[in-house]
């Protein structure tokens, strides 16, 4: 059994919970002293990732709101990359083909039940065996270590699981902060993970950020709705009620921003900004009657699956003093982000990794899926995107070029015959290769996954919401 470090110590300390503020076991693909020897050396690692954040809503990809002023500055001093996907739709299966760079179905994730099994090789694993430091403060209990995704950590703060009402910005940044002090002034690198999830509902108003207060608004929607709230009412909503929710989404949005900000000045106080990469995405989005629902986890359309994907590079290290790389244009998976930071850090990418470092990829098709609503899956080949629906067997094919919010459907169209067929082949052979070898997931436990258990963390029901 590992130290705890102090930054995890001090959270443990303010948790009134056993099940909060676990400490980890290395992993079963870990190596003690792995880098003993090591020379060379290899940035730090600061991966956020924000929930429920689809790109629009972000200065940076358009949006006309002030959301995010300091994603927005990160992005102009970094790569921002235009066309990422997420590779399902709620977050068990995303962040696992994140952190694990393999489709979820490879993953056995196709349940609300399934966990990460300990035979999943995890990208805070491989960084650990490589001498790296490796602490995360999650706040949402589908990323906990009942879901298995502390694997590889030294220190996993789970003291901001605190359900859809809480607001964890606050907290999920002073974690992030100790343990930027801690590591401070080490030899070893270190890779810390945080998981931001304000902008998942509830939609709590920040007053900080009111983006036009409620004015003459007295609709139905109210800040700090749970989700079993809004699906009884939303089929009642009026085009006032929906800019209201919006506005709701956009203020949390801000507070997360906020926190990242605050977090991204301590880090330049600590002067380790030039030997960090940082890395910022989502992962999923959300919908808000884009085509005709609310929510997650039921569609791939693009307001649940385009997430933002941002790098900044570390200046310090030579391969990146002479400026940030140029981002790819083309449509890129999470699955490539792990390989991406290997690339980065100098370090073999495992063969159990599906994904390709972006550092000069060329482009390829993308895939994404969900078990919910019977079953969808959905490719992305240049401008072209296919959905799946198995269960009834239809499709619609859209190009995203033209048609950006997939609102024409091409499948029945002769000029496409041809990239239908071709598709559709690809996708059925895609779906067979990720289940041919796909890791068999334990399941988690019935106190932790019973829909009563979620309904009391702000969930309506498995079948609701992610």
């Amino acid at each position: 059994m590992h130290r705890i470090p102090r930054w995890l110590f001090a959270a443990l300390s303010y948790a009134a919970c056993s099940a909060c503020g676990v400490e980890s076991a290395p992993g079963p693909h870990a190596t003690e002293g792995a880098a003993s020897g090591q020379s060379e050396p290899r940035p730090n690692v600061l991966f956020i990732v924000i929930d429920t954040l689809r790109a629009d809503r972000l200065g940076a990809y358009g949006h006309g709101r002030s959301t995010s002023p300091n994603l927005d500055a990160l992005a102009a001093g970094g790569v921002r990359v235009p066309r990422a996907l997420a590779t399902a739709p709620w977050t068990t299966p995303s962040i696992a083909a994140l952190m694990a760079s393999r489709d979820p179905t490879s993953l056995g994730i196709e349940s609300e039940k399934a966990r990460l099994a300990d035979e999943a090789l995890l990208l805070a694993e491989v960084l650990r065996a490589a001498g790296y430091t490796t602490g995360a403060a999650v706040s949402h209990s589908f990323c906990s270590s009942t879901w298995g995704f502390d694997q590889g950590f030294e220190g996993f703060d789970e003291t901001n699981v605190q359900g859809h009402a809480a607001l964890t910005t606050a907290g999920v940044t002073a974690r992030g902060k100790s343990f930027l002090d801690e590591v401070a002034g080490q030899d070893a690198p270190w890779m810390l993970w945080l998981h931001y999830f304000d902008p998942h509902c509830a939609y709590v108003e920040d007053e900080r950020f009111p983006f036009g207060g409620r004015g003459d608004y007295d609709g139905r929607v109210k800040s700090g709705e749970l989700y079993r709230v809004i699906l009884r009412e939303w089929r009642k909503y009026n085009a006032a009620d929906w800019n209201e929710l919006e506005r709701l989404y956009d203020s949390e949005i801000a507070r997360t921003d906020a926190g990242i900000g605050e977090l991204l000045a301590h880090l330049d106080q600590l002067e380790l900004a030039e030997d960090t990469l940082v890395v910022v995405t989502a992962d999923h989005g959300e919908e808000f009657h884009d085509h005709g629902g609310v929510g997650h986890a039921k569609t791939l359309y693009s307001e649940v699956l385009h997430v933002p994907l941002i790098f900044r590079f570390p200046s310090a290290f030579p391969r990146f003093a002479n400026g940030q790389p140029p981002a790819p244009e083309h449509w890129v998976s999470l699955v490539d982000v792990a390989p991406t930071v290997l690339d980065v850090a100098g370090l073999e990418i495992p063969d159990d990794f599906f994904g390709k470092s972006l550092l000069g990829a060329e482009p390829r098709p993308v895939y994404a899926s969900t078990h919910r609503a019977k079953g969808l899956r959905t490719i992305i080949d240049g401008d072209l995107k296919l959905i799946h629906w198995v269960t009834p067997d239809r499709f619609a094919l859209y190009n995203l070029a033209s048609d950006p919010a997939e609102e024409v459907d091409l499948v029945a169209s002769p000029d496409h015959a041809e990239d239908f067929a071709r598709l559709q082949a690809a996708l059925a052979q895609h779906a067979a290769t990720v289940r041919r070898d796909a890791i068999l997931a334990p399941s988690v436990d019935d106190q932790a996954s019973d829909t009563e258990h979620l309904m009391d963390l702000g969930y309506s029901g498995v079948e609701d919401d992610e």
